[in-house]
């Protein structure tokens, strides 16, 4: 008796555990505005520009296998849906125009790492929650060939 109850006390604590490490994904879904950068305000930027993020506004659809991201750009909706846990083709703009980019997403912890290969190198953009806003940190090739990364910052709108 003594055994079976030191086995299910065991057996009680690896699940408790595992419940812990199994934390619930937060929610990105919502209408976000940036919130322009401090420096912005005060006429040394340029109002945020979304450097970074997915520009002044975007609103965001997410289930437990997709997140779509839907934009406007030039009075048009422009949904993109990104595979999570998988590859996404998504079709990027640059100075040489369009290019179809493969796009990696994966949850981390608690952060949704989103993963580009691009001619000049590799492109991560981390989504998080932090303070009830959803912070994008970008990290790609900068024009000095070291990485360069940029925090947008997003409130519900």
């Amino acid at each position: 008796m003594r055994r079976a109850t030191a086995v299910l006390g065991a057996l009680a604590l690896v699940l408790a555990t595992a419940s812990v490490f199994a934390q619930a994904k937060p929610s990105f879904a919502g209408k976000w505005v940036i919130v322009p950068p401090a420096d912005a305000a005060a006429g040394g930027g340029r109002g945020g520009g979304g450097r970074g993020g997915f520009g002044q506004e975007m609103t965001i659809e997410q289930t437990d296998k997709t997140l779509t991201i839907t934009r406007t750009m030039r009075g048009e909706a422009m949904p993109t849906v990104y595979n999570i846990g998988g590859d996404t083709k998504v079709m990027m703009g640059g100075r040489g125009g369009q290019t179809e980019t493969v796009v990696k997403t994966a949850w981390v912890g608690s952060d949704l790492v989103m993963t580009s290969t691009m001619a000049n190198g590799e492109r991560k953009q981390v989504l998080s929650i932090k303070d009830g806003n959803l912070l994008v940190t970008t990290t790609q090739p900068g024009r000095e060939g070291g990485p360069q990364t940029t925090t947008a910052t997003y409130k519900k709108g």
